[in-house]
């Protein structure tokens, strides 16, 4: 897998010890995002390239991971490298398999740095954001139960928006639940939902906002 991740352009020799990790910590990635989706990681290749674009070709996902390593430089994260410095905790309860709100688990789905230095973590199966402080202390979190009228499953993106409000995806959540949500965090009052599954279903892994400026995401 990993002969084959660089690609033709060059061979994971003729990179230094701290982009052949990088390199291989994006190969762990991409292979359990393939699993998730029940696609061959065998046709996902990686390759490292100033300026060149992923894309699709014939079944086959070239994905350059240049860009996540200019992000990691520019926002420098803590370390080196994309390990997480965090582990989901699971509050004491047993794991339950699934992707409903009957799972439980803690397989992170994303995470945003916020301004004031903590992390913000979508819990994925644990049905939760979490801030995190960087000596991995929970400063502020959103369970399952605690927007009125609204079950959390598959907690997956997240965004900050410039007025400091939280826009959350919810996926697998089902028929009776909205995939976006947006809050405030100070209150945990719903400013906003989009409530498609007719449209959609439970398909709705990722969102992005494309009319808000300055988002962290």
């Amino acid at each position: 897998m990993l002969r084959r991740a660089v690609h033709h352009r060059g061979t994971l020799e003729a990179f230094d010890d701290e982009r052949r990790t990088f390199i291989r910590q994006c190969c762990g990635v991409l292979r359990e995002v393939a699993q998730v989706f029940g696609y061959e990681p065998y046709y996902v290749t990686l390759f490292y390239q100033a300026h060149s674009v992923s894309r699709f070709i014939r079944q086959k996902i070239m994905f350059n991971c240049w860009a996540i390593d200019m992000y990691r430089q520019s926002q420098t994260l803590i370390g080196t490298s994309l390990k997480a410095t965090h582990d989901v905790p699971l509050f004491g309860k047993p794991r339950r398999g699934g992707h409903g709100p009957e799972a439980w688990g803690n397989q992170c789905f994303g995470a945003v740095r916020l301004k004031n230095g903590n992390t913000l973590i979508a819990t994925g199966n644990g049905h939760s954001v979490l801030e995190v402080t960087p000596d991995k202390k929970v400063a502020w979190k959103l369970e399952q139960k605690d927007l009125p009228g609204i079950t959390l499953a598959w907690v997956t993106t997240l965004e900050v928006l410039p007025n400091g409000h939280y826009v959350i995806g919810n996926c697998h959540a089902g028929p009776k639940n909205p995939l976006v949500i947006e809050i405030d965090p100070k209150t945990k009052k719903v400013v906003w939902t989009l409530d498609r599954f007719a449209d959609f279903g439970n398909s709705v892994p990722n969102s992005q906002l494309l009319d808000v400026k300055n988002v962290i995401r």
